[in-house]
């Protein structure tokens, strides 16, 4: 190939990289030589990429979605566009919600969660109730790893497991400096105490903001409450800024409840719910 074809090439892929993909997350990094024809592509480049800055709906999110339909060889979901670009875009709050999606193959939420890695309309995402592949925890792990706009998690029954799999997922949150988690909820999964003890590592590291965690009914012991209880007052960020803490149905124990009324002792929480904790 001359260098004329494939300068063809390489501007043909960055452009539609950047186009579907509009997050810097979705940004491939050139190394050409010499370097006054790198500046020279990435200039062609950026001028397209401005000339269609337009994103449509939702900033994009439905191009970025029908992008990596094809990247996971999976059919693209006309029922998902349209749920996208005609229902979500009217609405106040930003928050992709899987319910919405539950008449559907588990196959195809690969493709919408992996989207909020490389596009970052959405800022809340919520998968109450619905059962997360492994191939999907995958891709959540590399969204809170990547993910600069996400503010609220909400992962109640879903099904997680407080194993290797779900230590991966806050292991890859706590790495990200630029996660800003408001609300946290992963209620009503069998974490126990080794997940609560992977949460707690990532409240201890994390610089969010957090205000809401709900852990109802997660098979966890005072051992784990005291761990987290622990973490929380080592926050300096957080045992100021969480105002709403709900540990209800977990038999945490005389222990577990003196470590946390250490911590509410010298947090601003407005709110806890401790109802049928043994």
């Amino acid at each position: 190939m001359d260098a004329e074809s494939l300068d063809q090439l390489v501007t043909t892929i960055l452009i539609e990289t950047r186009c579907h993909l509009p997050s810097n997350m979705g940004k491939i990094e050139l190394k050409i030589h010499p370097n006054e024809r790198q500046l020279s592509l990435e200039s062609s480049v950026e001028d397209v990429v401005e000339s269609r800055s337009n994103l449509g709906p939702c900033g994009g999110f439905v191009r970025t979605y029908r992008f990596l339909c094809d990247y996971f060889e999976l059919p693209i979901r006309e029922d998902i566009a349209w749920q996208i670009d005609a229902v979500y875009r009217g609405r106040e709050k930003r928050s992709l919600e899987m319910r919405d999606f539950a008449h559907l193959p588990t196959s195809d939420f690969l493709p919408l969660i992996a989207s909020l890695c490389f596009n970052g309309y959405f800022t809340e995402f919520d998968c109450n109730q619905t059962k997360l592949t492994s191939e999907s925890q995958d891709w959540l792990q590399i969204v809170l790893r990547k993910s600069r706009k996400l503010i609220s998690l909400s992962l109640e029954s879903t099904g997680l497991k407080g194993d290797g799999s779900f230590a991966k997922l806050f292991h890859n949150a706590a790495a990200n400096k630029d996660l800003s988690i408001e609300q946290l909820n992963l209620s009503h999964n069998s974490l126990e105490d080794k997940g609560v003890c992977s949460v707690a590592q990532f409240l201890e590291q994390s610089k969010s903001p957090l205000k809401t965690l709900r852990l109802d009914k997660i098979s966890c012991s005072g051992k784990g409450v005291s761990v987290l209880s622990r973490s929380l007052l080592e926050s300096k960020d957080i045992k100021y800024s969480l105002r709403e803490l709900s540990l209800s149905e977990n038999n945490i124990g005389s222990d577990g409840i003196l470590d946390l009324g250490k911590f509410l002792a010298k947090s601003a929480i407005s709110e806890v719910d401790l109802s049928n904790v043994g």
